[in-house]
């Protein structure tokens, strides 16, 4: 289920398609108004209609809409679109915060996607549950329409985050009118298949090229940004960065620079007993800063299961965002030999390293981008996953 949903519906017709739209996705949370709570009622099915989930709120939607934007990711209405429009609109701030908002009509003939189409997903959500119930997509994004794959989805869809999305506007106004966007991704992630509107470049220098800069000018950082005379008339949309570094291209000046943070460091780590949480996070952020990584990027915190039921590595990864994941001491035996053995740790724990060999079966394998740092008694070693993504189409 795209995020955590409620369906709302305003008429006992309504109610019904809500009903089967809960069916598709059961953890969603039925809200109606009270007014239909007895004719709902007396027309209830041996299902137990509406059953778990339902809630019926007093007065009219407007009132009740406040509490739904800032409670759900996802939204759909089963009411007419003027409607959903006027009753949301005093509660909506932007593209980022808004919840994805899909209209069914009563029949539940029609999914149109009326909020947050690509960044919440609405989009998405509406040619599912057009599937799901036999409806009509509605989608109007104009990337969409011109059948580009806009930067903004391709965020939304892989998890990663989008750096400035003041960028995004510009550079998909570019591409509508008929310039590709460039697309760099490092080697460590697999594009599936080319994306309608972009230009895949695979290294720095290739970047460069295109872009007409001199060799090795590539080579900039974020603070430096933009470069150059003239490039408002380039033959590109603009440029588009995946990477986990602050060590970023530099591009002419008047381009448009999007950059995507993928979500692929894995970082291993071991500690004294009874660390802090407070300690392991702050050994995570330097080892990032001292290897001018994206804390952004980091997917999972990966340890052994020693380690991993101490508070303090729960309490790391849940202030951190990412899951906590466990590495099995005998797969680390296996390939503990590509790595540093402390004696002191092979006489406790049965293995002679914990982060280093943990960064890279967490990263499923992948280079070890930062080899154990320590510090005050925590070790800490990054690793880098290698990703296959499809930007969809």
């Amino acid at each position: 289920m795209p995020g955590k949903m409620a369906v709302v519906a305003v008429s006992a017709g309504g109610a019904e398609t809500a009903r089967r739209v809960k069916q598709v996705y059961p953890a969603a949370q039925l809200i109606l108004p009270e007014g239909i709570k007895e004719e709902l009622s007396s027309g209830a099915s041996e299902a137990g209609f509406p059953g778990k989930n339902c809630r019926y709120f007093k007065g009219g939607l407007k009132a009740a809409a406040g509490a739904i934007v800032h409670n759900y990711r996802s939204v759909v209405m089963v009411m007419a679109v003027g409607i959903a429009v006027r009753v949301l609109a005093p509660y909506l701030n932007d593209k980022i915060k808004d919840p994805a908002v899909v209209i069914l009509d009563d029949r539940g003939d029609f999914a149109v996607s009326l909020l947050s189409g690509h960044l919440g997903g609405a989009n998405d959500l509406a040619e599912e549950l057009a599937r799901h119930l036999g409806a009509v997509p509605v989608v109007t994004t104009a990337t969409d329409r011109r059948e580009i794959t806009a930067v903004d989805l391709v965020a939304s869809r892989l998890g990663w985050e989008v750096e400035d999305m003041r960028q995004v506007k510009v550079l998909s106004a570019r591409q509508l009118k008929g310039n590709p966007a460039l697309l760099y991704m490092p080697d460590h992630i697999d594009l599936v298949k080319p994306v309608k509107g972009y230009v895949t470049v695979e290294s720095l220098e290739e970047l460069s090229g295109k872009l007409g800069l001199a060799e090795g000018s590539a080579e900039g950082n974020a603070v430096a940004g933009n470069s150059g005379r003239g490039a408002s008339k380039h033959e590109y949309a603009g440029v588009v960065l995946v990477s986990n570094s602050w060590q970023l291209p530099r591009i002419p000046g008047g381009l448009p620079r999007v950059v995507l943070r993928p979500r692929d460091i894995v970082a291993g780590v071991g500690s004294r007993r009874g660390a802090s949480s407070h300690a392991i996070v702050d050994a995570i952020k330097k080892v990032f800063y001292r290897n001018k990584k994206d804390i952004r990027c980091l997917s999972t915190l990966a340890t052994v299961k020693e380690k991993a039921v101490e508070p303090g590595f729960k309490e790391a990864a849940g202030h951190l965002g990412v899951p906590l994941k466990v590495i099995d001491k005998n797969e680390i035996a296996l390939v503990e030999h590509l790595f540093y053995s402390s004696p002191l740790v092979k006489d406790r724990l049965g293995i002679g390293a914990v982060a280093e060999p943990c960064a890279y079966l967490g990263s499923s394998r992948g280079r070890v981008i930062s080899s154990k740092t320590a510090f005050d008694g925590i070790t800490v070693a990054l690793g880098e996953a290698p990703i296959s993504c499809d930007f969809g189409g």
